[in-house]
C-alpha cells in the first residue's frame, strides 16, 4: 500500500468510529441491578459484555470478516479479544480457533490466561499443554496456540483466529497469508479474525489489512480507558508529550512521516516505479555494524543504482546483523544486481568492514567485486542533504515497494538519536556512483 492510500484508508475508517461508553454494567441503574434474581445476577457477572466498553464489543452488522483493534497501549484491545473468544465459545459456536502471539511465553500470559479468567465456573476447560490445546469440550470449542516464529500454519480448518501484538511477529504477513487461508470453516456467521496490535512503525501488510472492505478497524487511545489509574496515564503523556512514540504508543497513531525529516512520503510515493529502466552503474553499499548484539546500531545495506541521471533504490534491508551475516547479504544481493562495485563506510576500528568482506569472498569462492571504502565526512543531515533535494527533485526512486527503508527515510531527522544505518548506505552509494566522493 501507499501513502496516500493509507490516508484514504483512514479517513474512511475515521467516519465509522463508534463512540466510546463506560462498561456496560456501570451503565445499568443501580435499582434495576438489585431485583436481578440470583440466576440472572449471575449471568450478568459472567457475561463477557458486561465489562466492556461499547467500542470492545463486537463490530455491528455481519459483512466484516476481520476485527483490527488498532489502538494505543491501554486501551483495553487483549481484554475486548478475550471477551470475544468467550463470547464465541458460550455462544456454541463450534470449531478450531487459532491463538497466536510472538512467543509461546505470550500466547499463555496474554491470550489463554484473560479467556481462561473471563469463562465462568460451570464452563468445562481441559487443557493439553504438550499439544497446545485448550479445550472447552461441551462447546465444541478448541483454543490451538500457535507461535508467530514458525509463519506456516499447516492445520484444520478454522472457525476463527487471534493474533496478538502482529508487529511484533519476524515474518507476520507470510504468517497472516497462510492463517486466513485457513478461516474457512462455516457457522451461522463467516468464519473470523481478531487482531490486536498497536500501530506499525512503517508501511506494513498490517495497514493493508486495516484498510480491506472486510475488516472492520477500531481505533483509539490509552486515555479512553477509565479504569487505569489517571495519575500513571498522565505521567506517561507527560514523558511522552510531543514525540512519535507518545503518537503512537499512546494514542494509537499511524506515524509514518516525522516532522523535520528530510525526506517525505509523499515525495517517495510520486515518484515510485513498478522497475527500473536501463542502467548505467549498480552499487551495493553497507552501513556496517560491528556485531549482531541488541545494543548496537542496525546495519543497512542498499543496492542503488543510476540511470540517466536519476537514482534507483533497488533492493534494501536493514537489520542487526552479525558481520558474517552481513557480509553475504552484501555478496548475495551484488551478484544477484550485478553490481559493478560494493561501497562500504570503514567503521571506527578501521578497514575491518572491508576486510570481512574480503575473507567472505576467499571463503565463497566464485567471481569477486571490486570492493570501495567510502569514509564519512561532516555530518549525517550534511551528506544526506543532496540526496534529500534528490528526492524532492523527482530524481530518487524507489523500485516497488521497500517499507523498511522508506519509514528510516521518512523518521529520521537532523538531531536523531539514533543511527539511520540504511539512509547512510543509500548516501555512500548514491555518492560514489554520482562522482561526488571523493577517494583517499
Amino acid at each position: 500500500m501507499k501513502f496516500a492510500a493509507w490516508h484514504r484508508a483512514e479517513r474512511r475508517i475515521a467516519a465509522y468510529q463508534r463512540r466510546d461508553e463506560m462498561p456496560i454494567i456501570d451503565r445499568l441503574d443501580p435499582a434495576f441491578v438489585a431485583e436481578l434474581d440470583d440466576l440472572d445476577a449471575l449471568a450478568l457477572r459472567w457475561d463477557p459484555r458486561s465489562y466492556l466498553r461499547l467500542a470492545q464489543t463486537e463490530p455491528p452488522g455481519d459483512d466484516w470478516m476481520i476485527w483490527l483493534l488498532l489502538t494505543g497501549r491501554g486501551w483495553g484491545k487483549s481484554h475486548a479479544a478475550a471477551a470475544w473468544v468467550i463470547s464465541r465459545v458460550l455462544a456454541h459456536d463450534s470449531g478450531d480457533y487459532a491463538i497466536v502471539a510472538p512467543t509461546q511465553d505470550d500466547t499463555r500470559e496474554l491470550q489463554i490466561e484473560p479467556i481462561l479468567a473471563l469463562t465462568p465456573p460451570w464452563i468445562r476447560v481441559v487443557e493439553r499443554a504438550t499439544r497446545g490445546l485448550v479445550e472447552f469440550p461441551d462447546q465444541g470449542v478448541t483454543l490451538r496456540l500457535h507461535t508467530a516464529q514458525d509463519a506456516e500454519y499447516r492445520g484444520p480448518n478454522l472457525r476463527g483466529a487471534w493474533l496478538e501484538e502482529p508487529v511484533k511477529y519476524p515474518n507476520g504477513e507470510k504468517l497472516w497469508r497462510n492463517l486466513r487461508l485457513a478461516l474457512r470453516m462455516p457457522g451461522a456467521k463467516p468464519p473470523r479474525a481478531v487482531i490486536t496490535t498497536t500501530p506499525p512503525e512503517s508501511m506494513s501488510w498490517i495497514l493493508d489489512v486495516a484498510a480491506a472492505r472486510d475488516t472492520y478497524t477500531t481505533r483509539g487511545t490509552m486515555r479512553e480507558n477509565p479504569m487505569l489509574d489517571v495519575r500513571a496515564v498522565a505521567a506517561n503523556y507527560a514523558a511522552l508529550a510531543h514525540t512519535v512514540a507518545g503518537q503512537r504508543e499512546l494514542d494509537g497513531r499511524v506515524i509514518i512521516g516525522v516532522d523535520g525529516a528530510l525526506f517525505k512520503a509523499t515525495d517517495l510515493d510520486r515518484f515510485r516505479v513498478k522497475s527500473a529502466p536501463a542502467l548505467d552503474q549498480i552499487v551495493v553499499a553497507v552501513d556496517p555494524a560491528q556485531s549482531g548484539r541488541k545494543d548496537a546500531d542496525q546495519v543497512g545495506i542498499v543496492v542503488v543504482a543510476i540511470g540517466r541521471g536519476h537514482l534507483y533504490v533497488l533492493d534494501s534491508m536493514i537489520a542487526r546483523m552479525e558481520p558474517a551475516a552481513w557480509a553475504v547479504r552484501v555478496i548475495d544481493l551484488a551478484r544477484a544486481h550485478n553490481a559493478g562495485r560494493i561501497c562500504v563506510e570503514p567503521t571506527g576500528s578501521g578497514s575491518f568492514p572491508k576486510a570481512t568482506l574480503q575473507a567472505q569472498f576467499a571463503i565463497g569462492g566464485g567471481s569477486r567485486v571490486p570492493i570501495v571504502e567510502s569514509p564519512a565526512r561532516g555530518s549525517k543531515a550534511d551528506r544526506a542533504q543532496p540526496l534529500s533535494a534528490a528526492a524532492a527533485q523527482g530524481l530518487l526512486h524507489i523500485v516497488g515497494s521497500q517499507p523498511t527503508i522508506e519509514h528510516e527515510l521518512c523518521a529520521w531527522f537532523p538531531g536523531a538519536k539514533w543511527s539511520p544505518g540504511g539512509l547512510d548506505a543509500l548516501v555512500h552509494g548514491a555518492a560514489l556512483i554520482t562522482n561526488n566522493w571523493v577517494s583517499i
